[in-house]
């Protein structure tokens, strides 16, 4: 009989949207490189990658190295915590000259770092200084690579004015991996 008082309640919490946002670069850390220019007078260190100064660059061995390492090249980044990705952004270098700017490339997206299957997406980027957006089918991840196989003028380096990328927050479940046995009928 009595009817209740105090009506049911629920309490919706609206989160804001997510997609578009780059992932903040503040938590990210190098997991790999396969060189870096370190000894020259102008640093060409991998976390300038990530470092959110367009007017600093990773860029492969050039100084001291007699031939120098050729392409590929890769950079990978550990973003701290698992993301929803769907897209990144690379911007070359924006001073002087257009060595190491990436032509053909490919890029990866990784739960642990060390198993990275086939890339989300690949293909060339334009020859110009402009920052290019690429984006691919949503991938729950934490660890990015970024493999440039040529360079734009067909030299062996490869630089990096900045390097995101976007997402956001991990909200679901990992995709099912395995088969359902039971029951047999």
């Amino acid at each position: 009989g009595n009817s209740d008082s105090t009506p049911a309640s629920r309490v919706i919490e609206v989160l804001p949207d997510t997609v578009g946002d780059l992932i903040p670069q503040t938590n990210w850390r190098l997991h790999y490189v396969d060189s870096e220019e370190v000894t020259a007078r102008v640093s060409g260190a991998a976390v300038n990658a990530f470092d959110g100064n367009a007017n600093t660059k990773w860029h492969t061995e050039w100084y001291l190295t007699d031939p120098d390492p050729n392409v590929p090249h890769e950079i990978q980044i550990d973003l701290s915590t698992v993301y929803e990705l769907y897209g990144f952004r690379y911007l070359p270098r924006q001073y002087a000259l257009q060595n190491g700017w990436i032509y053909e490339n490919a890029f990866y997206v990784s739960q642990d770092g060390f198993d990275w299957g086939t890339p989300v997406v690949s293909g060339f980027f334009s020859r110009d200084s402009s920052e290019k957006e690429v984006q691919f089918p949503p991938t729950a991840g934490r660890y990015i690579r970024l493999l440039a196989l040529s360079e734009a003028n067909g030299n062996r380096w490869s630089s990096i004015a900045e390097l995101n990328v976007l997402g956001g927050p991990f909200s679901g479940s990992y995709a099912p991996n395995g088969t359902i046995d039971t029951p047999l009928e």
